[in-house]
């Protein structure tokens, strides 16, 4: 950025320009004429302008003149040519920058609502919706005059779209539900929607938005959002996780630390994690991943057979899920597939061995 002292030696070398340009013009002009039109040599000699054989004094006055007033004008049609072209931007950049605000405002502030409800598990009646979800049919004539790339108006489009489905489904509370989860499993980091249910309800969207919907958000705002590239927090200033490459070191709402891991397409791969069911929201699995797979540690309250080996599904041990556990002194009847013994097996070397010594005997509660 140029200083003022700067600009005024700028402006005077300028002006000196503007002043000695004519003489220079006028005596190039007389050069060529003493040469080609008169039709000797000419010896350039001091003065500069030899005005008895040249231009006499009062010609090259008014062709000073002349000149001069030729570069005024030139110079005032360019600065007021510059001048509209400034205003005209500076109205134009003026209108993007209060579109890309209210854009951002309302975007914002309907995704932190909706994420609030979310994490909440509120149903929201219309009239709470309509009043603090400010998206609208206007929004479109925003979109129009934000001056970005169409893939970020793209996105907008389409977070624009999914905000006014919800909106609209007004007090279906169900139907909230399911579409406020596709909307935050889209544009929230893989890590965070596997662990919500330990995380608590102490975030701020910003710190779980996944690395997209982050540029897309601050690509609207004057400021960045926070930076979850490294780590976030939770609101109580309490670390939620760290980041190292793809290695997400998570801890939970207590402080207590429940994966330490890489993950590649959204899921765990490489490191420590603990896995929790989606059924009862408990600890289901606690170990060592190898590229995806469990290969050590243990698995909790899964469903064993009569003879003491565990069931598996899918490749892994069945877990029991919700279950009611039998008292010795109650009947056990095997015949009934909701009776079944329940216990923990231990993964090592890919092997799968029960701990007898965790078995009970359990009614499933579907």
């Amino acid at each position: 950025m140029k200083t003022k002292k700067g600009l005024d030696i700028e402006l005077c070398l300028i002006g000196i320009i503007i002043l000695i340009f004519p003489s220079i013009l006028i005596f190039i002009l007389n050069l060529v004429i003493a040469t080609f039109v008169v039709g000797h040599d000419f010896q350039i000699q001091l003065p500069l302008i030899n005005f008895s054989e040249g231009i006499k004094l009062s010609e090259y006055i008014t062709i000073y003149i002349g000149i001069l007033s030729i570069e005024v004008t030139a110079i005032l049609t360019w600065v007021i040519h510059r001048f509209s072209i400034s205003k005209a931007t500076q109205e134009r950049d003026e209108k993007t920058r209060i579109c890309r605000n209210k854009v951002s405002i309302d975007l914002t502030n309907s995704l932190e609502y909706l994420f609030q409800l979310y994490l909440r598990q509120i149903n929201p009646t219309y009239k709470i919706l309509d009043k603090y979800i400010l998206i609208d049919k206007s929004w479109e004539e925003y979109l129009v005059n934000l001056d970005m790339d169409s893939k970020f108006i793209k996105i907008y489009r389409e977070l624009y779209t999914d905000i006014q489905n919800i909106k609209l489904l007004k007090e279906d509370g169900r139907n909230i539900k399911r579409h406020l989860e596709e909307l935050f499993e889209k544009i929230t980091l893989e890590v965070y929607y596997i662990y919500k249910s330990k995380l608590g309800t102490n975030i701020k969207l910003n710190s779980i938005l996944n690395s997209k919907y982050l540029e897309v958000l601050n690509k609207l705002s004057d400021y960045d959002f926070l930076d979850n590239t490294l780590e976030a927090r939770y609101t109580n200033g309490n670390l939620m996780y760290t980041k190292d490459n793809n290695k997400y070191t998570v801890y939970d709402k207590d402080n207590e630390k429940i994966c330490s891991c890489n993950f590649y397409n959204g899921k765990p791969y490489t490191g420590y994690i603990k896995l929790f069911s989606k059924e009862d929201n408990k600890l289901y699995f606690e170990g060592q991943v190898e590229k995806g797979v469990e290969v050590e540690g243990m698995f909790f309250n899964c469903i064993i057979d009569k003879d003491n080996n565990v069931i598996i599904n899918n490749g892994r041990p069945e877990y029991a899920g919700f279950f009611r556990e039998v008292e010795l002194n109650e009947r056990y009847i095997v015949e009934d597939d909701n009776y079944c013994l329940i216990g923990n097996v231990k993964c090592e070397n890919n092997q799968y061995v029960v701990d007898k010594s965790s078995i009970k005997r359990g009614k499933l509660i579907y």
